[in-house]
């Protein structure tokens, strides 16, 4: 590299295929008795490759998470579909700590995002295994006391917000 009115001449510069060079410079600087030369490049990724590798799979599995309530909860098609879904993201997860630096300082935003859909993943499956017990009930089957507690506590909160919605408006809830 040489250096020139106009930036860096870079003859000799072979391309890079995640990166371009969009702009260069240099210029001396001398402090005291020390002189040193200071060449400025400016680099822009080039998003291609992280788009299609990363981003895209991503929000395919994100739509494809939600449609775990499509399939039938009579079977175990359900919970297995969910649980692989979660696996995909699992896999993203190391994929992405592979190819992201690791600091705690800044995180990338889509290093959250998969982390959020992950942690939606593991809701929808659990979802998904308490919606096929449920399926499974029949008129012999003892429902589980946790899930009538909290059976009843949904219902109650329910209705405590339909009365006050009903005491600001004027009307009165139907039983």
């Amino acid at each position: 590299m040489e250096g020139g009115t106009r930036g860096i001449f870079l003859d000799g510069y072979e391309g890079n295929s995640a990166w371009d060079v969009v702009d260069t410079s240099w210029y001396s600087k001398t402090e005291s008795e020390e002189s040193s030369i200071v060449f400025v490049l400016k680099i822009k990724r080039k998003p291609l490759y992280g788009l299609l590798t990363l981003v895209f799979p991503i929000i395919m599995l994100a739509i494809l998470n939600l449609f775990t309530f499509t399939l039938p909860s009579n079977g175990g098609e359900k919970a297995g579909y969910a649980v692989t879904v979660f696996l995909a993201f699992a896999v993203f997860l190391t994929i992405m700590e592979a190819s992201f630096p690791q600091n705690s300082e800044s995180v990338a935003y889509f290093a959250i995002y998969v982390v959020i859909k992950t942690v939606q993943s593991t809701m929808i499956t659990l979802i998904a295994l308490v919606m096929i017990r449920c399926a499974a009930f029949d008129e012999t089957t003892t429902i589980p006391r946790l899930l009538l507690v909290f059976v009843r506590v949904v219902k109650c909160e329910a209705l405590r917000k339909r009365l006050n919605g009903a005491s600001t408006t004027g009307a009165v809830p139907r039983a």
